[in-house]
């Protein structure tokens, strides 16, 4: 283009032929295009294999030194593992470890409802903030979905010098994931034959908060689905179905449809604080007075010392006392193990909390291996339950503590084991059970007040 401006003639001669130019230029930069995306995927691929944990740190590192620049402006540490064959849990422990060696940081943003932009990023969880805005959507949301808040990790300059890359508009290129945008009327009403690929789908109105997740597979029953933004609870669906749309405001509203690619790959808020290499370096941590933080499906397990009182008074307090101590860094050691957190102590208790059901269970039998009453050092026996479901983080006299139904549940439920029990629901036993034949189910009891079945578990030995 300097050449074509450098002087009069040459102004009139590239007014005079541009189709010629513009030939000679859709070329250029056809073939330059290919060679760099081909350079690009040849830096970038890399062919999907298990790499073994103690490879795991060597592994990550490379990549973040070799890696194009594009795809380390915000890491997931998800997509990464994904990508390398590396499994997530040793993926984040070789993060963890480069955020202490400085090499790189870690973030707590904030995410945009509606266009999944970041809207803040915060070094600490008490950074975070109960309402935030996004401009580009002009909209004001708060951050009590569960995908609401990310964890990133960023190459700091001791590693690699990444320059900081602006998007506009809310990173536009990640907007492959809606699968319908329709602006509505007010009191207007519109149906659209859907067929997407088996999945999660979000469903959302642009002007307010409302959305509700869609569960699509090959072997639902349901075709047919009606939205008004009201419902929000989760529907299953096949993955062909016909869906109508109602804007029942006064205004026009847009509604889009969306796949929720962020719970397969990002880390969200939940994830990373019930992730023991994380939630270590944030023990100190805290969030803003009054704030509530969705951490999502939870596994809450609570274990407990069985006849405490005449534990006490037959130990004395001091050797007792001793004795509760040392088995709470010995329980503690096998939550870790099993990618567990360990939430508070609470008097002879221990509240922990997982993301899978069957590690919570592993780890409770392993537990169990410890105090099985026939040590001689030491006469702790111990009962537990846990339960699955929704949990919120709040900032307690515990530091970050978490709340809510199923906390309350998987702690009411321990009435009914005995030492060396488990007590779980029936919901949670069904899911278990073909994975742990060992375990005898004792039959069913009804819980009126958590209008709950309750299944009480025990070794077949």
């Amino acid at each position: 283009f300097r050449w074509g401006f450098r002087n009069i003639f040459n102004y009139f001669l590239f007014k005079a032929v541009p189709g010629a130019l513009e030939k000679t230029f859709a070329k250029f930069l056809k073939d330059k295009t290919t060679l760099i995306l081909e350079e690009r995927k040849e830096r970038t691929s890399t062919a999907i294999q298990h790499v073994a944990p103690a490879d795991a740190y060597s592994a990550m590192r490379n990549y973040f030194l070799t890696a194009d620049p594009l795809d380390l402006d915000r890491i997931h540490v998800k997509e990464i593992s994904s990508k390398l064959g590396v499994d997530l849990q040793d993926s984040i422990k070789a993060c963890i470890r480069m955020v202490k060696d400085g090499e790189l940081s870690l973030s707590w943003d904030i995410i945009c409802p509606h266009c999944r932009g970041a809207r803040s990023e915060n070094k600490s969880i008490a950074g975070l903030a109960e309402v935030t805005s996004c401009e580009p959507c002009g909209t004001t949301f708060g951050i009590e979905a569960e995908e609401s808040v990310e964890v990133v990790f960023h190459v700091t300059p001791k590693l690699r010098h990444i320059a900081k890359v602006v998007y506009c508009s809310a990173e536009p290129a990640k907007k492959k994931h809606i699968k319908l945008y329709q602006g509505l009327g007010p009191n207007v009403s519109k149906s659209y034959q859907i067929h997407l690929n088996p999945g999660i789908y979000r469903l959302r109105r642009k002007n307010s908060q409302d959305a509700i997740y869609l569960e699509l597979s090959d072997h639902e029953v349901e075709k047919d689905f009606e939205w008004d933004g009201s419902s929000l609870t989760t529907q299953k669906l096949k993955t062909t179905f016909q869906l109508t749309i109602k804007n029942q405001t006064e205004g026009k509203d847009f509604f889009t449809l969306e796949e929720a690619w962020w719970f397969k790959d990002r880390l969200l808020s939940g994830e990373a604080l019930t992730n023991p290499h994380i939630r270590e370096i944030f023990s100190e941590d805290h969030l803003q007075t009054g704030l509530k933080l969705n951490v999502g499906n939870q596994v809450i397990l609570f274990t407990d010392i069985v006849g405490s009182t005449p534990f006490y008074k037959q130990a004395g307090d001091a050797v007792a006392l001793k004795l509760v101590q040392a088995h709470y860094r010995e329980v503690s050691e096998v939550i870790v193990k099993h990618d567990g957190v360990v939430v508070k102590f609470i008097g002879d208790a221990i509240m922990a909390a997982f993301l899978d059901l069957e590690k919570a269970m592993e780890c409770t039998l392993e537990i169990y291996t410890l105090f099985n009453g026939k040590r001689t050092d030491t006469p702790i026996l111990l009962r537990a339950s846990f339960h699955e479901g929704k949990v919120l983080c709040a900032n307690m006299n515990v530091g970050l503590d978490y709340f809510g139904n199923t906390v309350n549940q998987a702690a009411k439920i321990q009435k009914y084991a005995d030492s060396l029990e488990i007590a779980v629901t029936e919901d949670d036993w069904k899911k278990l059970e073909p994975r742990f034949p060992q375990l005898k189910a004792k039959p069913a009891v009804h819980d009126p007040k958590l209008n709950l079945q309750v299944r009480v578990l025990c070794l077949n030995s």
